[in-house]
């Protein structure tokens, strides 16, 4: 389940904080006071996932999709261009996740019970790219930054397993647990 939705720089919210999400949420507001850009986040982000193009960063939308929100640059708040746009969901597992020491995998370093993964997306109009993004979870991070001006990635990783050096390796066998 979905506990927690935010969004920075996103058509008309510069930041919405984080957004508390239950079981039943309702938005209330005045005409064009973003309520319906919360929503859009998400769908966006299910139709980005459910893009059989694994080359797209973001999948704005089109007429078979849940939501068409144009280019990046109309999504952006003030229309900014270049510009950047941080969104951020967490959710509960249905059932804790096992992750396992990707050398030695009778080895259970985690058992998460709740994800948040945060993900900066800059561009225009034309051209967009992933910045950064990470998995939050139990005072853990796993994620990527871009290097300024390069299609290049360092790998970013926090644990707070005392005694447990990750390698490189480790972080990337680590993301496919995470992926699926």
């Amino acid at each position: 389940m979905i506990t927690q939705l935010s969004a920075k720089n996103f058509k008309s919210w510069k930041d919405t904080g984080e957004v508390r999400m239950a079981p039943l949420t309702a938005f209330f507001g005045t005409n064009s006071s973003g309520k319906t850009a919360l929503l859009q986040v998400l769908l966006l982000l299910k139709q980005t996932v459910e893009s059989a193009d694994r080359s797209r960063v973001l999948h704005t939308g089109d007429d078979r999709t849940y939501v068409d929100v144009g280019t990046f640059q109309d999504i952006v708040f003030d229309h900014r261009s270049p510009g950047q746009i941080t969104l951020s969901v967490g959710w509960d597992c249905p059932e804790p996740l096992s992750i396992k020491d990707p050398e030695n995998p009778k080895q259970e370093l985690f058992k998460v019970k709740d994800l948040r993964l945060e993900i900066s997306i800059e561009g225009t109009a034309d051209s967009i790219a992933v910045r950064e993004f990470a998995y939050h979870f139990d005072g853990n991070t796993f994620g990527m930054t871009r290097r300024a001006e390069t299609d290049e990635y360092d790998l970013v990783a926090e644990i707070a397993k005392q005694g447990y050096q990750l390698r490189r390796s480790q972080l990337l066998a680590l993301f496919g647990y995470l992926s699926y």
